[in-house]
Parts: C-alpha cells; sequence; structure tokens
C-alpha cells in the first residue's frame, strides 16, 4: 500500500510515525501533478505543512482518499497562521484533520481536538509548537480507522460560518511586533496590538 506524504517543514515526526513494515511511504516536498499521483497511485494521501496548492485534478483523482492536517479547530481559522489569529480574535484552539476540497481548509472533517492554553504564560512559538505535537498525535491515532475507512465526516458548514485569514493579514502584525512576536506571552501580544490599534475592533 503506497501512501504518499505532501510535506514541507517539521516533517520528521509524520514520517518517522509510520510503520513501513505495513506501507511503502513516499515523501513529497515539490509541487505535484496529477501525472506523479498516477504513477505512484497512493491509497492514501496526506497533506502537512505542504507549501503548494494540490490542483483540481490531483483532487478529483483521489477524492475523499487525500487529507490535511492543519493547526487549527475548524471551521475557525482556516487559511494562514491559525494559532495566531485564534488568540488574536479569541475563538476555539486546537487542530483539526479533514478532506482536502477546492477551497482553503474547507473540507470536510474528519477528527479534531480542542487545546486550551493560558494567555499569561504561552507565547506564539510555544503554541505553535505544542499545536504541532498535538496534530502529529491526533494523526497517528485516528489513523487505523481512517485507512480502513471507518471514520465519517462532518461537513464545515454544519458547524457554523467559522474565520478565514490570508497571509497579508499578517503583515501589519509583523511590522510591528517582530522580532518578539514569537517570543512573548499572548497577553502581551494582545497589549501591544490594542495599543497600537493594528486590529481595529478586536479588543
Amino acid at each position: 500500500m503506497n501512501i504518499l506524504l505532501l510535506v514541507g517543514y517539521n516533517k520528521e515526526k509524520l514520517i518517522a510515525g509510520f510503520d513501513t513494515s505495513k506501507c511503502n511511504i513516499i515523501v513529497w516536498e515539490n509541487r505535484i501533478s496529477l501525472s506523479d499521483v498516477r504513477k505512484i497511485n497512493p491509497a492514501w494521501c496526506i497533506s502537512y505543512n505542504y507549501k503548494y496548492i494540490v490542483g483540481k485534478d490531483v483532487l478529483s483523482f483521489l477524492g475523499n482518499k487525500i487529507v490535511n492536517m492543519h493547526i487549527s479547530y475548524l471551521p475557525w481559522n482556516r487559511g494562514a497562521h491559525p494559532n495566531l489569529w485564534s488568540f488574536v480574535d479569541d475563538t476555539p484552539k486546537g487542530v483539526s484533520i479533514h478532506v482536502m476540497d477546492e477551497g482553503i481548509d474547507t473540507g470536510p472533517i474528519v477528527a479534531r481536538k480542542l487545546v486550551p492554553f493560558n494567555d499569561d504564560t504561552i507565547t506564539l512559538r510555544q503554541s505553535y509548537n505544542i499545536l504541532q505535537e498535538e496534530i502529529i498525535n491526533l494523526f497517528f491515532e485516528i489513523w487505523p480507522q481512517l485507512v480502513s475507512n471507518k471514520l465519517s465526516t462532518i461537513p464545515q458548514d454544519s458547524l457554523g460560518e467559522g474565520s478565514i485569514h490570508y497571509v497579508k493579514d499578517f503583515e501589519a502584525i509583523k511590522r510591528i511586533l517582530e522580532p518578539e512576536l514569537w517570543d512573548i506571552s499572548i497577553r502581551e501580544l494582545k497589549r501591544r496590538l490594542k495599543e497600537k490599534n493594528v486590529i481595529k475592533g478586536y479588543f
């Protein structure tokens, strides 16, 4: 059984978690095409921190056999920098695994988990690292049921509107707070954003 991993940074723990005696792992870090996928013919495709957009033709070919690992509690904080926006918008924090579709993190949810944080002590860097650990743990917790087709999915539109953010939304915060952005407490981050009036209406 071929398992295709579309990966970017922090890929090592995901790769290491598979039992290679039961499946053949193909690691792919570049842009993938339909012809590539046809040659590999994966039973499952997993996207994790993958920086390229997966084409409609690839999605159509794989159907519900391609899932994405996203560090937010979907449907909240689809898109870029989800852990940051969960604090800025005061939305649920967590991790989710969803079937990939043509939207940005909009596909049906396979599994998700809430991950609470203490704003007084946690930093963005720490929250990011924790969420990366949690998404890996959640994936391998559900992997046996997923590969056996024993998991049902939840349409995201049944859970409310949620939210989405883009890379450009991050620029104002980045200009004000870097290089300290990642290592100050969330409470301090919020205080500084309120003081600078960077994002009106959030505080």
